[in-house]
């Protein structure tokens, strides 16, 4: 089973009110979350809004398509709905500054179409990870502010994307926490149990003594806003409280992972 399977399967369901975030560096991640997300024991009385960008629409069809979705017929029903990203911002930026009042209308409005037929919906979203990565973090994190407030009128779940590196020393410099703020459900970029393993290994490598214990009692007790695997929820911890340890931690974090994980094996 891929990297990208496993990290999949520890997206929970979509139900209403979840507000997920997927860390991912590679497409492959991507593209498994979201098509996990929108199939998902998806029900006739579900429908789903894709705002994608053209570079990952393709892959996500495709598989969406081999795992038995008639798309045509889930267009034809509105059940299936996409929205171009890039043409989304285009639209919502022609004075020059985002707008928000038109987006959270004309989001309501399609919402509220959509309700009429069916009783849920799933919205995956990649226009927050182009505002991130263009530099315009305050937008993001209001646009995903507006979506919490959709969250909170409607039947509703979704997903975010945002392209970041967790095993980056600078992500936790005021990035990840952001994620969190927004988020009731954080996932890193690589399998939590590798992850975890991982981490138990650099821990007692560096500090001359395994977290196994304290992320075990993470576990049971998660994040006061957000749902995350312990180990990350554990990098967060050592990232406050051991910030000059922090570096040397993720890069024997990084490079268990390497070994357990070589090229050659990557994509089997």
């Amino acid at each position: 089973m891929s990297q990208a399977a496993r990290s999949r399967e520890a997206l929970p369901n979509p139900e209403a009110g979840v507000h997920q975030v997927q860390i991912y560096q590679n497409d492959e991640t991507l593209v498994e979350a979201v098509c996990h997300f929108a199939s998902y024991q998806l029900q006739p009385t579900e429908a789903v809004i894709i705002v994608v960008t053209d570079t990952h629409l393709a892959a996500i069809e495709a598989r969406l398509t081999a795992q038995g979705i008639d798309l045509e017929r889930a267009m034809r029903n509105a059940q299936y709905n996409f929205i171009d990203a890039e043409l989304l911002i285009a639209s919502l930026t022609g004075s020059g500054e985002f707008d928000f009042a038109r987006a959270e209308s004309d989001f309501r409005k399609l919402l509220e179409g959509l309700l009429q037929a069916y009783r849920h919906v799933r919205v995956y979203g990649e226009t927050v990870d182009l505002l991130w990565q263009r530099g315009e973090k305050q937008n993001a994190k209001a646009l995903e502010a507006l979506w919490n407030r959709l969250l909170e009128r409607y039947s509703l779940s979704v997903l975010c994307t945002y392209r970041m590196d967790n095993l980056d020393p600078a992500a936790y410099n005021g990035d990840i926490e952001c994620l969190c703020s927004t988020h009731t459900h954080f996932l890193p970029s690589q399998d939590p149990a590798l992850l975890e393993q991982a981490l138990a290994v650099a821990s007692e490598n560096v500090m001359g003594v395994s977290l196994t214990g304290m992320m075990k009692s993470i576990a049971k007790f998660p994040h006061p806003t957000t749902i995350m695997p312990a180990s990350q929820a554990s990098l967060l911890y050592i990232s406050k409280t051991m910030p000059v340890t922090t570096e040397v931690i993720l890069n024997q974090v990084r490079a268990h992972l390497a070994d357990q994980n070589p090229p050659s094996r990557r994509n089997a």
